[in-house]
C-alpha cells in the first residue's frame, strides 16, 4: 500500500514545500517594499520604479541558532531635485533576515 502512494506523498510534500517559499518570498518582498519607501522619505530621495528587485537568498543563522533564509534586495532612487547630471539613478539594498530587517543602505553622496 505505501509503496504505491509513496511517489504522490512526496510530490504533494514537495508542492507544499515549494508553495510555503513562494508565500514567504511574496510576504518578505511586500515588507522589503515598505521598508525601501518609507526610507527614501526620510532621506528625502525619490523612489525608483515603485517597486524592490530580488537580488540573493541564502540560509544563515539568528541569534538564537535556528536557521532562517537571509534575502538581498537592491531599489533604486534618486534626489528629488536633480541638479546636475550626474545626479542620476542610484542602488541601494535591503538585506532580511526572515521578517526582520538586518541592513538597509544608500549611496553615501546623496545623504543629508
Amino acid at each position: 500500500m505505501w509503496n504505491s502512494n509513496l511517489p504522490y506523498l512526496l510530490m504533494l510534500i514537495a508542492i507544499a514545500f515549494l508553495a510555503f517559499l513562494w508565500w514567504d518570498q511574496a510576504r518578505c518582498r511586500v515588507l522589503a517594499n515598505s521598508i525601501a519607501q518609507h526610507v527614501c522619505i526620510q532621506k528625502n530621495v525619490q523612489f525608483l520604479d515603485g517597486t524592490v528587485v530580488f537580488q540573493k537568498l541564502w540560509p544563515k543563522r539568528n541569534q538564537e541558532d535556528e536557521i532562517r533564509m537571509q534575502r538581498y534586495y537592491a531599489f533604486d532612487y534618486m534626489p528629488e531635485v536633480s541638479e546636475t547630471i550626474e545626479d542620476t539613478r542610484k542602488t541601494g539594498f535591503i538585506v532580511m533576515h526572515g521578517t526582520k530587517l538586518t541592513a538597509v543602505g544608500l549611496a553615501p553622496e546623496n545623504l543629508q
